[in-house]
């Protein structure tokens, strides 16, 4: 048995949540080296470097990969709300429902519970090649009932489902709730009013909100980031592949691999074409003569037959399963 004592220098991963507009965005860009994976189109005020806009789960499960590979430092998400939305609606194109409570028994769930908890696992995957991992998302307010009390009282939560709320919260090494220090005073009428508004990041559990970290932060701090700067580590992102030789074992060679340029897609998208669709084309160089060929090599629709003209529940099935078409187009030699 090997073993190891001391404490362990990782890169982390960090979830804040928070209202919308409180500054969550700006936080996460004062991580080392960020990159945001901008779901939601909304870093525009930003000065940032940020990956394209995934229109589809499998779109962001790629930039998440590629990210993982890159030279940044901090990989960030925004948000995982709209994260969750796209993979729900991904599992509802692969089982063809039109929502993720038509499968019934809750089954619709626990598929996309369990889809989002690979997208996790994913996300470990990166912070375990030497990247910070930052989740944005949204907060909300829940009822919360506790079953030795009557009545119950709200509390503030990340705006996702009930089943991934708990999922992203025991996977987080820091969930940091963003919000304001408001204090209710009375006036001269007695009237009660809200007086302050200083930004503040929540760091510990608290019955009104969830929170936690392993840093020894104190319960509240300043929504800055140099509360936190010391606990987010900048480590090397870059490993070399060594190779020896048997006949001179003391030689070493550094193997540096270059990163192919980017593919582009050679057509321009008429009006009413599918973007999700597009954007997995246009990153794998597929047009859509090769789409459509491939379609009606499989018997679906002809080859004349416009992409925009797909029914849209079918778009969405291919667009879910665009894995296999990239395989069935490479593997046919459909030009």
């Amino acid at each position: 048995m090997h073993i190891t004592r001391g404490k362990i220098e990782q890169t982390q991963r960090v979830v804040i949540y928070g209202p919308h507009g409180i500054g969550k965005s700006t936080l996460a860009a004062q991580f080392p080296n960020p990159v945001f994976i901008d779901i939601e189109d909304g870093t525009g005020h930003l000065d940032c470097a940020r990956a394209p806009q995934p229109t589809s789960w499998q779109m962001l499960l790629d930039t998440v990969k590629d990210a993982g590979s890159s030279e940044f430092q901090t990989v960030i998400i925004d948000t995982a709300d709209w994260a969750e939305s796209l993979c729900e609606g991904h599992i509802c194109a692969k089982h063809q429902k039109a929502g993720i409570e038509d499968f019934g028994y809750g089954k619709g769930f626990v598929y996309a519970y369990e889809e989002f908890g690979r997208f996790l696992n994913l996300l470990t995957e990166v912070r375990n090649s030497g990247k910070n991992v930052v989740l944005l998302s949204h907060s909300q307010m829940r009822k919360f009932e506790l079953p030795e009390q009557n009545g119950g009282f709200d509390r503030w939560e990340m705006k996702l489902s009930k089943r991934n709320t708990p999922l992203v919260q025991e996977w987080a090494d820091a969930v940091l709730f963003a919000s304001y220090d408001v204090i209710t005073v009375k006036d001269e009428n007695k009237k009660t009013k809200a007086k302050g508004g200083l930004r503040v990041i929540r760091t510990s559990f608290n019955p009104v909100w969830d929170a936690k970290n392993r840093w020894g932060l104190a319960d509240q701090v300043p929504m800055e980031f140099a509360q936190i700067a010391a606990h987010i580590p900048t480590l090397s992102t870059s490993t070399p592949v060594v190779v020896t030789t048997t006949t001179k074992p003391e030689k070493v060679v550094t193997v540096v691999e270059e990163s192919p340029e980017p593919v582009t897609c050679t057509f321009a998208p008429d009006e009413g074409f599918p973007t999700a669709l597009y954007d997995l084309m246009q990153r794998d160089g597929i047009t859509e003569g090769q789409v459509r060929k491939a379609i009606a090599a499989r018997g679906i629709y002809p080859e004349e037959t416009p992409i925009e003209n797909y029914p849209e529940d079918f778009v969405a099935r291919v667009v879910s399963s665009w894995d296999g078409m990239r395989k069935f187009i490479a593997e046919n030699n459909i030009n």
